[in-house]
């Protein structure tokens, strides 16, 4: 809704969102802040201090493996997750998500301007 409201308006706006397990979802996720704080700093090409965050990410990493080991049926469970994407991984030439993102902010961008030009608009778009 925002991004529609945003477009309508000339404005332009980006969405970052960063994957987190869902075994792990409930919590917060220090490795998925800095992922997203890192990304948000290449687009603003600003540099950020992410040192806390580091240190953070690790010690979160640390724990969730300890939670995951120290229980033998979330830690089967986990397993099979992995060897499932390492095998969907082989099979299939999965795109990246940097790819991705760049395939749709694309079509996008075409698609607004066939909008504009079928519509006879000048409305600027980012």
């Amino acid at each position: 809704m925002l991004h529609d409201a945003c477009g309508r308006a000339g404005i332009s706006s980006a969405s970052l969102w960063a994957a987190v397990p869902h075994y792990v979802s409930l919590t917060p996720s220090p490795r998925a802040a800095k992922a997203l704080v890192d990304r948000l700093a290449e687009l603003l090409e600003a540099d950020v201090d992410t040192a806390e965050l580091d240190e953070a990410a690790e010690a979160y990493a640390t724990q969730v493996s300890e939670a995951v080991s120290a229980d033998e049926e979330t830690s089967a469970y986990v397993q099979d997750l992995e060897r499932r994407v390492d095998e969907l991984a082989e099979e299939a030439d999965i795109p990246s998500g940097d790819s991705i993102a760049a395939e749709l902010t694309r079509y996008l961008r075409q698609r607004d301007r066939d909008k504009d030009d079928d519509s006879g608009g000048d409305v600027a778009r980012g």
